[in-house]
């Protein structure tokens, strides 16, 4: 993890007794939330409401439910990641529909990995975003043959009748 059990330290190298990095950390934090007069209960509302989400509340069974999604998706996950961890993101992954990939980050910063980890979250989406639009592509060009078969059968009968017509005239 980013903090382990390291004590804070000071500018000038000296350690701060019995106050762990990570304290220092979260008490910067906190104070950077008071400064933007961010209210803590809505804080403590979101945290609950994203840990307590459920996308098959309500809709039946969770890998049916996530079978279902047919928007392509890309998951990524961060080894070191306690809020959304690995093995939750592997088993996203193995259960979404369209899956385009999954991608476990080596990071030792937590959460916020996916933020320090530019370059290679970066990689992940250009390939994701290319392979989404050759299957737009793909799905465009299908839809234009179908349409030029639904002409082509228009054009037959359109033919066929003009004989029709024809022959009468004639």
């Amino acid at each position: 993890t980013k903090f382990g059990r390291n004590m804070q330290v000071l500018r000038n190298g000296c350690h701060v007794p019995d106050q762990y990095a990570v304290e220092s950390y979260l008490k910067h934090q906190g104070q950077k939330f008071v400064e933007r007069a961010f209210d803590a209960n809505c804080y403590l509302l979101l945290t609950r409401m994203m840990d307590s989400h459920d996308v098959s509340r309500g809709r039946g069974n969770y890998p049916e439910i996530l079978s279902s999604v047919k928007v392509p998706t890309l998951v990524i996950g961060i080894t070191s990641d306690v809020l959304y961890p690995l093995h939750e993101q592997e088993e996203l992954a193995r259960f979404l529909g369209n899956n385009f990939g999954y991608h476990a980050i080596f990071s030792d910063e937590g959460h916020d990995g996916f933020l320090l980890a530019q370059k290679e979250v970066s990689a992940h989406l250009t390939r994701y975003f290319q392979q989404v639009e050759q299957m737009l592509e793909l799905e465009e060009l299908r839809e234009s043959r179908s349409g030029l078969k639904g002409m082509q059968a228009q054009l037959t009968t359109l033919q066929s009748r003009i004989e029709e017509l024809e022959a009468k005239i004639l």
